[in-house]
C-alpha cells in the first residue's frame, strides 16, 4: 500500500515526518491526507517534491491533518491558489 511504503520510507521522529526530496507528487500526497497515521504528526517536511496545488489543498483540507503545526512546502511546485487555500486548512483552527 502506497501510505505504508510513504511512511517506511520517511524519517520518522517523534511527530516529525521526514519526506524532502523523494519526488513525491500530488497522488501521493493526496494518499497520504487519508492516511489516520498522519494524525500524529505535528512537523511535516515535503520540501523538493512536485506536491502542485492539487496535492497540498487534499492535504490541508484533510481532517488527518489537524495536529500539523509546521508544514515545510519549499520548491513544491504551488501557486498562489494553494496559498489561498490555507484559510480552509484543517490545522489552521
Amino acid at each position: 500500500v502506497l501510505e505504508d511504503e510513504l511512511f517506511r520510507k520517511a524519517v520518522l521522529s517523534g511527530a516529525i515526518l521526514d519526506l524532502r526530496g523523494m519526488q513525491l507528487g500530488p497522488e501521493a500526497i493526496e494518499v497520504l491526507a487519508r492516511c489516520p497515521e498522519l494524525q500524529k504528526i505535528e512537523v511535516l517536511r515535503l520540501d523538493r517534491n512536485r506536491i502542485e496545488d492539487s496535492g497540498f489543498l487534499a492535504l490541508t483540507r484533510s481532517p488527518n491533518s489537524k495536529s500539523l503545526r509546521v508544514l515545510e512546502v519549499a520548491e513544491c511546485c504551488l501557486s498562489n491558489r494553494s496559498i489561498d487555500g490555507l484559510e480552509s486548512a484543517s490545522f489552521s483552527k
